[in-house]
């Protein structure tokens, strides 16, 4: 017998309010990161000494580490939703990787006039209109791979996770889309916090000490990177885990 397809007006009323799934996972990820906080203090500590040297301070390095954590905070995900016995291995962070790198450069692609417009875009002309399609068009291809790299650091290919991806977020696509912004702006509003304090202090502190306040707000704020970032990796999972258990596979029969 084969397990017959979920209705999709069913399955989209049986998946949990976006907005509590979203507090779960940043509930969850203060002590997801407290977990891991062996991890988080090595990178604190490199970004506390790229900061200290001002030839690399204004380089991309700190960016780098975000994306090593990227992987150790989806595998914290994975762990916290589906398995706690969980090992990333070379081939599950390869398949992660590539499923997130097809769809950035998927949206990169689409949105070459974008980039061309805005580059050739005078301050007083709306040739930026123009880019307006291919924004719709990139968030809407996000939102609907949005499981993949999940799928892929699961050990589902690549290719098969997007699909999968696809399908799953058929039904769902709205509260789907939810999620990545509202993981966006969270991460936006933390650095902005953060960064406005830093300035506060700088204006109002002799100058003496202005080396140590940028310091310690750099290295503040790649910590509540950190914490975003292990927060969105458990709301994409928890998201996951809701929508497969809404509108499960088809199973051969046996």
């Amino acid at each position: 017998m084969h397990n017959a397809p979920a209705n999709p007006s069913t399955a989209i009323s049986a998946l949990p309010s976006v907005g509590p799934l979203l507090g779960a996972a940043y509930d969850r990820g203060v002590a997801t990161v407290i977990r891991s906080w062996r991890v988080v203090a090595i990178l604190l500590v490199i970004e506390c000494v790229i900061a200290s040297v001002p030839s690399v301070a204004q380089s991309n390095l700190g960016n780098l580490l975000i994306f090593s954590w990227a992987f150790y905070a989806m595998a914290n995900a994975i762990r916290t939703v589906f398995d706690p016995d969980y090992r990333m291995n070379n081939r599950t962070a390869g398949e992660m990787f590539a499923a997130g790198f097809l769809i950035g450069i998927t949206i990169v692609l689409v949105n070459v006039m974008v980039i061309v417009t805005l580059l050739r875009a005078a301050l007083n002309d709306f040739t930026w209109v123009l880019a307006i399609p291919g924004i719709v068009v990139g968030f809407w291809l996000y939102a609907r791979w949005l499981c993949g790299p999940a799928l892929g650091a699961r050990g589902m290919p690549a290719i098969k996770a997007l699909r999968e991806s696809w399908r799953l977020t058929s039904a769902a696509f709205w509260p789907t889309l939810v999620i990545p912004c509202a993981n966006f702006i969270v991460s936006l509003a933390i650095g902005l916090v953060i960064g406005g304090g830093a300035r506060l202090l700088l204006n109002v502190t002799p100058g003496s000490v202005a080396a140590p306040i940028t310091i310690v707000a750099t290295v503040l704020v790649l910590a509540s990177q950190l914490y975003a970032s292990q927060a969105a990796a458990l709301s994409v999972c928890m998201w996951l885990k809701a929508l497969q258990d809404t509108q499960p596979t088809e199973v051969p029969a046996t």
